[in-house]
């Protein structure tokens, strides 16, 4: 064989036309589109239950706040949280205003230092392909919020985070 002679490769033979290829490729394409468009579903859903997850645990913080005891302000002017009246308030803010697409798994409502600390836990199912990816795959969310009872233009106000622990805020 001499070195300016290359084997000849059949299946390399571009003398004669391709036909058929495109064929191949489409469906393929088809495919990582459907595929990519079912991750991007599921990745929207899961944000939106994320937020509305964490909008429910702003609101019933912010419920649970309100719940001051009114007997100690009018005798003391002092506003003071009523620990089991805002626990019981947060907690039907929570089974009020819970996101629809998402399943809640705890709720922990806690009153720390004039504080109210929500902490919620949910799962999303995936809405797109569902039955591909598995019935009972789901996606873990969480969310939590602090809020207390400010009078306004009092400087003497404890802050909205402290006290309330790891994850909050």
């Amino acid at each position: 064989m001499a070195v300016s002679e290359v084997p000849r490769r059949p299946w390399l033979d571009t003398s004669r036309p391709q036909e058929g290829s495109a064929w191949i490729l489409a469906p393929t394409a088809m495919l990582v589109i459907l595929v990519l468009a079912a991750i991007s579903v599921n990745s929207a859903a899961t944000y939106l239950a994320q937020r509305q997850l964490a909008n429910t645990a702003a609101s019933a913080a912010i419920a649970g706040a309100g719940a001051t005891s009114q007997s100690a302000f009018y005798h003391s002017g002092l506003i003071v949280l009523s620990p089991r009246r805002a626990g019981y308030i947060a907690r039907r803010a929570v089974a009020a205003e819970a996101p629809r697409s998402a399943t809640l798994t705890s709720v922990s409502v806690t009153i720390r230092g004039g504080n109210v600390c929500v902490s919620l836990s949910a799962t999303v199912r995936p809405v797109f392909a569902a039955n591909l990816i598995g019935r009972w795959a789901t996606t873990p969310i969480r969310a939590s919020a602090v809020a207390s009872p400010v009078l306004y233009g009092n400087s003497t106000s404890s802050s909205p985070v402290a006290g309330c622990g790891e994850g909050s805020g």
